[in-house]
């Protein structure tokens, strides 16, 4: 943690950056089915100001030789993520043997004040790879149904 502060080439300084202070709860409920319902929500405070957002997606898993809770082969992923009086993502994305991730959303702008340009909203394109690592095994009990 650190808390830098604004200075400016005439040695007037300003005030440390306030410290953020985050919390984070998520989820994930597997069915009998190859989809996953995940949720995520979010809450951040800074300085005076408040941010809280959340998220839901689904997951749906493609399994080697079509065998549920097997090894996973690929995942195809959608949902919406919200930061509350400011903007709405839409994503999609693709994940190939749990270490190639790709991922693109489109970020809505829904409050004027935080607008930097004419545009209401961007593209965001996401490409991740994992180096290593034991990857999740498939849980041992059957998952309940809902």
């Amino acid at each position: 943690m650190n808390q830098p502060e604004i200075t400016f080439q005439d040695g007037d300084n300003g005030e440390p950056t306030p410290l953020r202070y985050a919390a984070m709860a998520g989820g994930k409920m597997r069915t009998r089915t190859p989809v996953d319902i995940n949720v995520h929500a979010l809450y951040a405070r800074q300085g005076g100001s408040d941010l809280i957002g959340g998220a839901l997606a689904l997951r749906y898993v493609f399994y080697d030789e079509g065998l549920w809770f097997g090894e996973e082969k690929a995942t195809v992923l959608g949902g919406l993520n919200l930061l509350m009086e400011q903007q709405l993502s839409i994503f999609a994305g693709f994940q190939l043997n749990r270490s190639l991730t790709f991922a693109f959303s489109y970020d809505l702008l829904l409050n004027k004040r935080f607008q930097s340009s004419n545009a209401n909203g961007g593209m965001q394109v996401l490409m991740r790879y994992n180096i290593g690592g034991k990857g999740y095994d498939a849980p041992a009990l059957p998952f309940p149904v809902f």
